[in-house]
Order: C-alpha cells, then sequence, then structure tokens
C-alpha cells in the first residue's frame, strides 16, 4: 500500500497523465515483451527525473506536494517536459506502420561495437528489469532504475547513491543535471537511434530544456555562471549528428551561450 498511496500522490505533482501511464505501466507485468517493459520504464524515469530536477532547481521541495501544486514556474516546467515526453519520445517510441509493426523505435537495446569495454560493461547485455513492488517507494524505484541506466559511464552512481536519501538534486546540481540529461542522450541512442526524422528536434529540444534548468540553477544559487562555463556538458551531445542552430553546429559553447543570455537578460532586469 505504501508504494500504491505514493505513486498516487506523486503522478498529480511529477507529470499528470503521461507519468500515471508511465508507472501503470511499470506495475503490469502483463504490460508487452520484457524489452519494451525494460525501455519504456526507464524512459518514464527520465521524465520523472526531469521534472523532479525542476522542481529542485526552481528552489522547491520535491517532495512538498502543496508547494509544486502552488508554483506557477514549476507547473510551466513540466508541461514542457511532459509535452517532449509524449510529443518526441513516447511517441516516437509506439510508432507503427499500418502493419504494426515499428516504424523506426527499437525495444530492445541496440548494442555499439566496442574495440574497448570497460569492466563494468561485460553484463550489459542483462539489461535487468527492476520490479517497483522491491522498494519502499516509486522515489526509490525511479532512482534504483536512474543508477542503473548511468552505469558503465562516468556519471555512474555510487553504491551509496541508488536510495531515497540520495535522490536530493541540490547537493550537487551541476552533477546531477549532467547526469539526467546524459541519461536521456543514452535512451535516445539506445532506443530511438533508427527514427532519423525527429531526430535533431529531439536533440534541440532537449538542450533548450537542459539550459532552462541550468539557468534555474543560477537563479536559485545552487550553482553559479562560472560552474557553467567550465562544466563538462559536450558529453550530451550526440557524436553521430550535427545539429544546427541559426546555421552553425551546436556544441557544449552553444548551451553555454543559451545560458549566459537568459543570465544577462537577468541582470538587465535587475538594474
Amino acid at each position: 500500500m505504501r508504494v500504491l498511496n505514493s505513486i498516487l500522490m506523486l503522478t498529480s505533482a511529477f507529470g499528470g497523465q503521461a507519468e500515471y501511464e508511465a508507472l501503470q505501466s511499470i506495475k503490469k507485468k502483463d504490460g508487452g515483451p520484457r524489452e519494451t517493459r525494460v525501455s519504456f520504464n526507464r524512459l518514464s524515469t527520465i521524465n520523472y527525473m526531469m521534472n523532479r530536477l525542476a522542481a529542485t532547481g526552481k528552489n522547491l521541495n520535491p517532495d512538498n506536494l502543496d508547494e509544486l501544486a502552488n508554483s506557477n514556474g514549476y507547473q510551466r516546467a513540466i508541461k514542457v517536459n511532459n509535452k517532449f515526453f509524449h510529443t518526441n519520445l513516447k511517441k516516437w517510441f509506439y510508432k507503427t506502420n499500418e502493419d504494426g509493426e515499428l516504424v523506426c523505435a527499437s525495444h530492445k537495446k541496440v548494442k555499439k561495437n566496442k574495440t574497448r569495454r570497460r569492466r563494468s560493461d561485460e553484463n550489459e547485455e542483462d539489461d535487468p528489469e527492476l520490479d517497483i513492488s522491491d522498494y519502499e517507494s516509486e522515489l526509490e524505484y525511479h532512482m534504483a532504475n536512474f543508477c542503473s541506466m548511468l552505469e558503465g559511464t562516468e556519471d555512474a552512481c555510487g553504491n551509496n547513491e541508488r536510495g531515497k536519501g540520495n535522490a536530493n538534486f541540490a547537493n550537487n546540481y551541476g552533477k546531477s543535471t549532467k547526469r539526467v540529461f546524459g541519461a536521456l542522450k543514452k535512451w535516445n541512442e539506445s532506443h530511438l537511434a533508427n527514427c532519423k526524422k525527429n531526430e535533431e528536434t529531439r536533440y534541440k529540444r532537449s538542450i533548450r530544456i537542459m539550459s532552462r534548468r541550468l539557468f534555474d540553477g543560477v537563479r536559485s544559487a545552487l550553482l553559479t555562471i562560472d560552474e557553467v562555463r567550465t562544466g563538462k556538458w559536450k558529453r550530451v551531445f550526440p557524436k553521430h549528428i550535427t545539429i544546427l542552430q541559426n546555421g552553425k553546429p551546436m556544441d557544449k559553447q552553444t548551451l553555454i551561450n543559451m545560458v549566459e543570455s537568459r543570465y544577462q537578460n537577468k541582470l538587465g532586469k535587475s538594474d
């Protein structure tokens, strides 16, 4: 019952109908093939974490439902997140042709050809499905799911970061932001790699959302503008495609410029 009550409470706070559907998918063992459940539940985890990050960046307590409900800024942020979840991710993940076959998405993890593999990658093929019933709350479930997505990367969680007590993104907001959007990039490349029609738009929008979250962090004094300038953000940019912004390739500096533009506008208004 604790898990069910937690789901019902946090559904309204973190994602509305999108989060409700995602959590229903997690609960149902008959919700399609195992690969589909694993990959879609990880997508719902990213959506959940993006919304939790938005709350943290706006200096709100992500576990205080009244605070979240009464924040217009937070409600606008999750509206953008959830629209991105539905239109650019979930829609293409489930898109089928007239014969019911997937148009471009893969519900099974796309394995990359690697000449060198980290030791932590040896069991990558297992891609375990986590059972929400094994956790005290779905926050703990999502945190464990999130950390499992990052295994084998430079931003992987430590053994002590998988529980609810370590889901406080304010402790290291810059690193948390990079982790969330790094996981989003990784999921895109694992499951939507063949969806070329929407690829550039998908990455552009994710980078714009990331710039908003970084600016939120600066405005809430969770990180400084200098930390944004010196951050290692390049890992959120795909290497296999060139994303254009105003005719120029988007890169780490593009993201920094987006945050700085918002920052300068803020300074101008305060003068």
